[in-house]
């Protein structure tokens, strides 16, 4: 479920590029990206292969999924301001 919301999000901020200018929804993207590897990806891997590739990469996957939805919000809150 956590790959499924964050690949949706990834959509979104695809398409509210085209509209909102600025560098945050594309890091935000990118956050998405690298915390979606890191996350699921550590999950993925122990489901699978009752194994963690590297210690703390679930952690780290999370924290970047998280930063990544604060800086969407701080920039919807911005987009909101300036219309």
């Amino acid at each position: 479920q956590y790959q499924m919301w964050h690949g949706l999000a990834l959509l979104g901020i695809g398409l509210m590029t085209v509209r909102v200018p600025g560098k945050a929804l594309p890091i935000a993207g990118m956050l998405f990206q690298a915390g979606i590897v890191l996350f699921s990806g550590t999950l993925y891997s122990f489901g699978a292969l009752s194994m963690v590739p590297f210690e703390g990469a679930a952690p780290v996957g999370g924290g970047l999924l998280i930063i990544g939805w604060l800086i969407l919000a701080i920039a919807g809150a911005r987009n909101l301001k300036s219309t």
